[in-house]
């Protein structure tokens, strides 16, 4: 049960206007500057994102096939991790450091994660969690076993069982993102659980 203060009561139009700006800031991150970050930190993926940006159309395929490889590369083989405790070897990022620790509202679960293979995975493993499973939030931001926003970033999945957080990220069989995910993921929260589902 969290401990922080029960918020006051506030105007709902002021609250949906700062989750609308807090959203964009996070969308207009993720868009534009978190590959150039990443790549900056030595990520041959982020590099690759970033140089997508910038290749015409025609050349897409071998800087897809190129970018394929080197997460191979990063990854290793053992890109599932299913339910495991992965340590935290990441350091948090300034904007997640400095989050509001008062969670927002949780949303509805029908939000969507992106492709219509991930969101019917979704709703599988929603429909499939166990009856004690608490806090679930489907695509907003990181939220720990306490009630404690503790990053702008938004696992697609998480919620609380047993006394323990648990996030799912939901990739592609190219796996562009999954270890910054759990990188991040696990930097918010380094007691938590972190799983990564393929889904073509």
């Amino acid at each position: 049960m969290p401990t922080h203060a029960v918020p006051q009561a506030k105007d709902p139009w002021e609250d949906l206007w700062g989750q609308f700006v807090d959203n964009l800031g996070h969308t207009a991150y993720d868009v534009l500057l978190s590959d150039v970050v990443d790549c900056a930190q030595g990520s041959g993926g982020g590099c690759l994102w970033t140089a997508a940006t910038f290749v015409p159309g025609g050349k897409l395929g071998a800087l897809r096939k190129l970018g394929k490889a080197v997460k191979v590369a990063e990854d290793g083989a053992d890109v599932v991790r299913a339910g495991s405790r992965a340590a935290n070897t990441g350091a948090r990022l300034a904007q997640d450091i400095a989050v509001n620790p008062a969670a927002p509202r949780a949303l509805g679960l029908g939000r969507s994660i992106g492709r219509a293979s991930h969101n019917q995975a979704l709703q599988a493993d929603i429909a499939a969690l166990p009856r004690g499973a608490t806090g679930i939030r489907v695509n907003q931001q990181q939220v720990n076993a306490l009630g404690q926003r503790v990053g702008i970033n938004r696992p697609d999945l998480q919620y609380t069982l047993n006394g323990q957080r648990y996030y799912v990220e939901y990739e592609g069989l190219a796996n562009p993102r999954g270890a910054l995910h759990e990188a991040r993921i696990l930097a918010n929260d380094p007691g938590a659980n972190f799983v990564l589902r393929i889904v073509p």
